[in-house]
């Protein structure tokens, strides 16, 4: 077998001619070559194959200690994925949770390692979602990026508050504009960024948000988002393009969360006391401009 099938390589069409010529006939039906005996009917096998990659046998899946207890991990891991992701217990605590509990300890066959390499693998399927928003990574010079951050402010009585700062970036340039709010409303976000807007003397052509209550109502199955009225007449009326990081992915914003530090730190620290809220915000698109020089 092996001496034909290093032929076939050579020569496969002449192979059924090479072993007639060269071969002679036993009285078993066998050919016999050099002292190696070759059925026909292997020889015939060989000459009409196509395919010649290994057939992949797949992996028998093997029965797990932890099996009874994975539907109860997976409702667990399900329900955790509802809430945000500082609310979530970790795999470790899921661990020990079915140790804590009289029941479910009793079915407990594996270790600590066992279910935490179980948990983390079941976290990342059962969190991917059916939607996907694509990320730019070039970004052109009319494209923004819009974010919330939270300030403190001396009130009228002394004590410090905490109040809102919305930030407009443009990552191709790293300029960044921001104005100071109480709540992060839709109706602050619609009037900072027309404030910004007015400042600058133009809009984005295209403003990437994250899931902001202010902004959208709900994410549908489809990745679709249901916009806030007010907020969709905004967009509507500025004929930008809005448009929305994945669920739980500040990273795809990086350049206004890094801007909106970079901002507090420089100009809203120690925190300011403010008298006129509209001169306070026409003083801070000035230090903007400044702080592009």
């Amino acid at each position: 077998m092996f001496l034909a099938g290093k032929y076939i390589e050579r020569n496969r069409t002449n192979l059924l001619t090479f072993y007639v010529t060269n071969y002679m006939m036993m009285s078993d039906g066998n050919w016999l070559v050099h002292g190696l005996f070759a059925d026909f009917a292997t020889v015939k096998k060989y000459a009409d194959k196509e395919d010649w990659n290994m057939a992949y046998k797949p992996r028998k899946q093997r029965k797990s200690g932890l099996d009874p207890l994975k539907p109860t991990i997976d409702e667990w891991i399900r329900e955790d994925l509802k809430r945000k992701r500082k609310h979530r217990r970790t795999a470790t605590k899921i661990y020990n949770d079915l140790v804590a509990n009289e029941t479910l300890s009793q079915l407990l066959l594996v270790g600590k390692q066992t279910v935490t390499n179980y948990v983390s693998k079941r976290k990342k399927e059962l969190s991917v979602t059916p939607y996907s928003t694509a990320m730019y990574t070039l970004h052109a010079m009319c494209e923004a990026q819009v974010d919330f951050g939270e300030i403190l402010v001396v009130g009228k009585n002394g004590a410090e508050e905490k109040w809102r700062i919305l930030v407009l970036s443009f990552p191709w340039s790293n300029a960044g504009f921001m104005q100071v709010c109480r709540n992060e409303t839709k109706e602050c976000l619609c009037e900072a960024l027309l404030k910004i807007f007015e400042h600058i003397g133009g809009v984005p052509f295209r403003i990437l948000f994250d899931n902001m209550s202010s902004a959208v109502v709900h994410i549908e199955a489809d990745g679709n988002r249901k916009l806030t009225e007010m907020f969709m007449r905004f967009t509507m009326h500025h004929r930008y393009k809005a448009e929305f990081c994945n669920p739980d992915s500040p990273h795809e914003k990086g350049n206004v969360e890094n801007k909106v530090g970079y901002l507090r730190r420089n100009y809203l620290l120690p925190p300011p006391r403010i008298e006129d809220l509209e001169a306070f915000n026409q003083e801070l698109l000035e230090k903007c401009n400044l702080d592009l020089e």
